[in-house]
């Protein structure tokens, strides 16, 4: 009696999970850069391991302010199948403001609100 397995080809990529949308994340006015965290994508696959083959950025790192980061991770399979996470980092200088006057005839003081994170 012969084995009746079937061996076929993996053809289907891992599934991404929690890829993030476009990110903009405001700094402080007078920062020229920010750290900035996501929660970082995963990947599975119904045939195998799945191994982070790329992250061209990371958690944690420091982004300049007024600029734009495109972020990619490849997840790869056994068979090489290779799925894709991609989204753009903006970082940008936090534009709320509140006015504290001191006297009529005094000019306003400007400060950042302290709780802007996104816009």
């Amino acid at each position: 009696m012969g084995n009746n397995s079937y061996v076929g080809i993996d053809t289907i990529p891992p599934v991404v999970f929690n890829c993030p949308s476009d990110t903009r994340q405001s700094a402080e006015l007078g920062n020229l850069q920010v750290a900035v965290y996501w929660v970082e994508p995963s990947a599975v696959d119904l045939l195998g391991t799945v191994i982070l083959e790329e992250a061209t950025h990371r958690p944690g790192e420091i982004f300049p302010v007024d600029s734009s980061t495109d972020v990619s991770y490849i997840f790869v399979d056994n068979s090489e199948n290779a799925a894709y996470c991609n989204f753009t980092l903006t970082v940008f200088t936090g534009t709320c403001f509140n006015y504290k006057f001191l006297q009529p005839a005094i000019q306003p003081i400007l400060s950042i609100c302290p709780d802007v994170d996104q816009e």
